[in-house]
């Protein structure tokens, strides 16, 4: 299985350039958990994801920090919330940030429960007892078209 992860992700990996590629393995050695041990990390990483799909949005997470569109910390942010995600709720997360307030109050717990623990959602503090919306770490997660 843990095979699997890893040609997936690689696959997916291949679509940059080698020097977007030397790039980020220099900028991963630079930063925290990854200084010096960017393979091991990577291993880690898809190791712990459940299913198939993950390990290629997990690609593309790091192809979009070696572009430069997102910086190291929210690739952290998005590699947790992708691992706490079930994957049979990733399809959701476009539909959840594009409900209404009124929607929200009425939406699946279990989804709610899902989206808020993988950091997606937050409550808004409400009078009423608020209502889960989107987190920025959604919006970039949809932004980047991680979902699709």
């Amino acid at each position: 299985m843990l095979a699997s992860k890893v040609i997936s992700f690689l696959d997916r990996l291949s679509e940059l350039t080698k020097e977007e590629r030397d790039t980020m393995v220099d900028k991963l050695n630079e930063d925290g958990k990854f200084a010096g041990r960017v393979g091991d990390a990577i291993i880690e990483i898809l190791d712990r994801l459940e299913s198939e799909r993950k390990p290629g949005i997990a690609a593309r997470c790091f192809a979009a920090y070696a572009r430069g569109q997102i910086d190291y910390i929210q690739l952290r942010r998005l590699l947790v919330a992708i691992e706490r995600l079930p994957s049979f709720d990733i399809a959701s997360v476009r539909a959840f940030a594009g409900l209404t307030i009124k929607e929200r109050t009425t939406a699946d717990q279990y989804l709610l429960i899902s989206i808020v623990n993988a950091g997606f959602g937050q409550n808004n503090g409400g009078w009423d007892g608020g209502v889960i919306v989107p987190t920025r770490l959604c919006d970039l997660f949809l932004q980047l078209d991680l979902d699709s």
